[in-house]
């Protein structure tokens, strides 16, 4: 059984519920009410039991994922191209020629 809330609310907005029921062919308490339904927040009840048993599950699943290297992880390759980028001055004389003739579109 539901509960009786009464309230008052500004003509704007007592007009807009007013027009979507109307638009919906429902009544006004319906809109409401399914309003208030979509845009409170929903407060998720889970026992102890079934919580522990969620942490179980999701457990099962740790450290299972591979990277795209087999045996290992992308890491390495990572070292390898900040090394290479660490090393590198980016003055023109490391830049290949055809990058430097580039000049910008606009000024």
């Amino acid at each position: 059984m539901g509960k009786t809330v009464t309230i008052e609310v500004p003509d704007e907005i007592y007009e807009v519920l007013e027009r979507k029921a109307r638009e919906e062919g429902r009544p006004m308490q319906d809109v409401v009410v399914e309003w208030m339904a979509n845009h409170l927040p929903r407060k998720r009840v889970s026992s102890p039991e079934v919580a522990e048993r969620q942490k179980r599950e999701l457990r099962e699943y740790f450290g299972a994922w591979k990277g795209p290297i087999d045996g290992g992880s992308e890491n390495d390759s990572i070292d390898r191209d900040l090394a290479r980028e660490y090393g590198s001055s980016h003055e023109e004389d490391d830049v290949p020629r055809h990058v430097g003739a580039v000049r910008p579109a606009f000024r």
